[in-house]
């Protein structure tokens, strides 16, 4: 019960994100309220002011009634089903406040016909400024990336030296390469911001370029703390995996990791929109760039006419993806099946934690299997083995711990590292020392009548 509201108060901050980053929203931006572009005549009409205070109110009710669906996952006991509830939830936690900004999105363009005079866009010039979009900050030097880079490529190196001698995980491998991209990826962002489209205000070209570079220095600070950060969380995951570090104390910088993180990217957003409001407090109309057309629902970005992959987001921080864009194509059909991910994961821990671990042994070789086929033993490869009564400390490395199931690779205390195939909390167990490893499985007379078994003292 303990780990599944540890587990359900991890999740409820998506609510408050969600709340922050969808009720900012309703400030101007230049003059774009709820991603749809507003007169600047018209930002403070009281109709539009109206509508901004309903859907506020809206998604606070939303939000109150997302919170109190996942509750009862805490009194259930099983932990599969407890996480696949919370895991689900996250898409209606995602999507319905969401579908509240695009309703009332709707209600602003509507208005903004009336406003208009029955015309759906504004008459504008579209204005771009050259002169602004030459003027770079003072770049932050490329040296300054390649410490977290080496950072994350520590336990990449690690692993593979290691292989040589232990055999190679792939789990492992892919954790510690799919950690290690982040920090180069904070690399590419880098370089992407700057040489995102200037931010125009007017045609005073000064304020334009002021505008411009102020974004992208702020951005390209950002992204070094992301670098940094990133490379200082694959050493510390290392560190765990290796029992050089205890996993409270990693999963402690994990969780300070993932807050200062969202505390950068929130300050980084809405400290320079604040900036540059203050900067360029308003524009005529002949230069606005009226774009409502190419989003669709105010949220997702398509434009064929536009040749650039990215797009300075109308919700939250950061930028989009053009969905028009032939690469934007294969990440959006990439994000989606991420999301798809999230009812097979669900499916996937319900199998892990109510399918019995099987042992059998075929062609003088045991396997054991759950799922599928986990791992092979041959006979002629075991030196020795003992009898553990009861289940012994254990630190998971890499593998399943859902329940009573242990599964993967783990540190057992008293025999190092081990490969683990165990269900029953109870006991006993089998420890099988081999040429190439440890293993620790489920008692079973076939499995133990085969085995030189050898009776720890005490025991």
């Amino acid at each position: 019960m303990i780990m599944n509201i540890i587990l359900l108060l991890c999740m409820y901050p998506i609510l408050v994100i969600m709340y922050i980053t969808l009720a900012n929203e309703t400030k101007p931006k230049k003059n774009i309220i709820l991603g749809a572009t507003l007169p600047y005549t018209s930002l403070r009409d009281p109709r539009v002011l109206e509508i901004c205070d309903r859907f506020k109110k809206s998604l606070r009710k939303s939000l109150w009634i997302l919170g109190l669906i996942p509750l009862p996952s805490i009194f259930i006991p099983y932990a599969s089903i407890a996480m696949s509830i919370v895991f689900l939830w996250i898409l209606p936690a995602i999507i319905v406040p969401h579908v509240i900004y695009a309703r009332y999105r709707r209600r602003l363009l509507d208005l903004k016909k009336e406003l208009l005079q029955g015309r759906e866009t504004l008459h504008t010039t579209t204005y771009v400024d050259i002169q602004a979009s030459i003027q770079q900050p003072k770049p932050v030097s490329s040296f300054w990336y390649l410490p977290p880079v080496i950072m994350g490529l520590v336990p990449v190196a690690s692993i593979l030296f290691r292989s040589k001698q232990d055999g190679l995980d792939g789990w492992l491998l892919f954790l510690y390469l799919t950690m290690a991209f982040i920090p180069l990826l904070a690399f590419w962002l880098r370089g992407l911001f700057q040489n995102k489209m200037p931010d125009v205000a007017g045609k005073d070209s000064q304020i334009n370029a002021a505008l411009t570079r102020l974004r992208r220095r702020r951005y390209s600070q950002f992204c070094l703390w992301l670098a940094w950060l990133s490379g200082v969380l694959c050493l510390v995951v290392w560190l765990m995996v290796e029992q050089k570090l205890s996993y409270f104390w990693g999963m402690v910088f994990m969780v300070v990791y993932t807050i200062v993180l969202l505390i950068l990217s929130f300050y980084t957003e809405f400290n320079t929109r604040r900036q540059m409001e203050q900067m360029a407090p308003g524009s005529p109309d002949d230069v606005v760039n009226d774009e409502d057309r190419y989003w669709i629902a105010g949220q997702f970005y398509y434009n064929p006419n536009d040749s650039h992959l990215t797009k300075e987001s109308r919700i939250g921080v950061n930028t989009t993806i053009n969905m028009a864009h032939p690469v934007g194509k294969i990440l959006t059909i990439f994000l989606v099946l991420c999301l798809l991910c999230l009812p097979l994961t669900s499916a996937w821990m319900i199998g892990e934690e109510f399918t019995p671990i099987s042992t059998q042994i075929t062609n003088d070789t045991i396997v054991v299997r759950q799922l599928w086929k986990e791992c092979e033993i041959p006979l002629d490869d075991i030196i020795d083995s003992t009898i553990l009564e009861k289940r012994p400390s254990m630190g998971r490395i890499v593998g399943s711990s859902i329940g009573s199931l242990c599964k993967g690779r783990y540190n057992v205390d008293g025999f190092g590292t081990c490969r683990v195939y165990i269900q029953d909390p109870e006991g006993p167990y089998l420890m099988i020392f081999t040429d190439n490893g440890k293993y620790l499985l489920e008692w079973s007379e076939e499995l133990a009548s085969l085995l030189p078994i050898r009776i720890p003292a005490g025991q």
